[in-house]
């Protein structure tokens, strides 16, 4: 009897250690799928910052003061006399992050949330 309790001891015992073992690797598993997936890289955070900053660029601003709050554009154009800057946005989305300058350089129009100003 001895010998017959021992052997589900030990059986339990190792039953155990694989639970723990697969616990082990599924909390692992699930928090690299996470950081993969879910958690947003660099880029992303800074183009959700864009979204957040924008919000404190007001209408008629020079490019100057634009770009104390939001940094350096990630694209510059001019086209019929107006200045284009240009900020990343977070993946997925289909809006741009957008100011404009008339010919003097004052801010004109902001997008994606013109209303952010109101």
């Amino acid at each position: 009897m001895e010998i017959l309790l021992y052997t589900e001891m030990g059986t339990l015992l190792r039953s155990n250690r694989i639970f723990k073992a697969a616990l082990a690797a599924s909390i692992l598993i699930g928090a690299c799928c996470y950081l993969y997936i879910v958690a947003p890289d660099k880029e992303d955070r800074k183009a959700w910052e864009n979204i957040e900053k924008i919000r404190l660029v007001k209408l008629g601003m020079d490019t100057t003061r634009v770009i104390e709050i939001m940094g350096q554009p990630l694209e510059k154009r001019v086209e019929g006399g107006e200045l284009y800057f240009d900020y990343e946005v977070p993946s997925g989305w289909s809006l741009q992050c957008q100011i404009i300058f008339d010919s003097r350089g004052n801010v004109v129009y902001l997008s994606p949330l013109d209303h952010f100003n109101e």
